[in-house]
């Protein structure tokens, strides 16, 4: 595993993003896709007599040492703090998300969560312990579990997919700003909404409807403003 690119690119981040220090997301299916099936091809008898290991190859075994390498390296680079690992997205119950695909990730003591738009909160309470990171649907926002789950040592959060607030430029800052101070009165660590989404924008196929449609991934607002950097605007884009 060659890491040299994951680290240019984060020291380039970070120094684009002071004063603020940054906090980084992994996929889980970006660290593993390619090289795990390879691997497990060139050393077919690695981990023969180990328990077996049903579901996706991104819990097994294989990936659990490639994992494994990934946490040693972010350690190298005092990294865990400000790393998480997405894993799936939006699962049907804890417990399958878990056994299916979690367990080689949790097993080589990476940071993981996913996005959850239904929640067991009895489940939930059951790996407390586990995720590094609570991220239920902002409608599905539980005091008393975000509570738990911070003096447990997890971040909290929500996330939001389309309204309210609508995510798009041409949303009134005010109502992006009035989201942001439900947070902040949650006291959430992060605050979350998935980027600008380009349902809209399929049409074609070419990418010209991307430019086009005001409700286009390649769009984007932030708030607040950068305290000395000034935003960047492209006519058209």
């Amino acid at each position: 595993m060659d890491a040299s690119y994951l680290k240019w690119l984060i020291g380039e981040a970070d120094k684009a993003g002071k004063p603020y220090e940054l906090f980084y997301m992994l996929y889980l299916e970006q660290l593993l896709n390619n090289q795990a099936p390879d691997f497990s091809r060139t050393f077919p008898d690695r981990f023969k007599g180990m328990p077996e290991r049903t579901g996706h190859f991104y819990a097994n075994y294989y990936s659990q040492e490639m994992l494994t390498l990934v946490r040693k390296f972010l350690e190298k680079q005092n990294l865990m703090k400000r790393i998480i690992v997405k894993i799936g997205d939006e699962p049907r119950s804890l417990d399958w998300w878990y056994n299916r695909f979690v367990l080689a990730a949790d097993k080589a003591g990476l940071p993981y969560y996913t996005c959850l738009n239904s929640i067991d909160w009895k489940d939930a309470e059951n790996k407390i312990n586990q995720l590094a990171l609570w991220q239920p649907l902002y409608m599905h926002y539980n005091k008393d579990f975000f509570e738990k789950a911070k003096k447990a040592g997890a971040k909290i959060s929500w996330y939001n997919c389309g309204p309210p607030p609508k995510i798009s430029v041409m949303t009134p800052a005010s109502e992006i700003r009035g989201y942001i101070w439900q947070g902040a009165k949650a006291d959430l660590d992060i605050i979350a909404w998935w980027g600008i989404q380009c349902w809209g924008s399929e049409g074609s196929g070419t990418g010209k409807d991307s430019w086009q449609n005001r409700y286009a991934h390649w769009n984007m607002v932030t708030y607040p403003e950068h305290p000395y950097k000034p935003p960047y605007n492209k006519t058209g884009q």
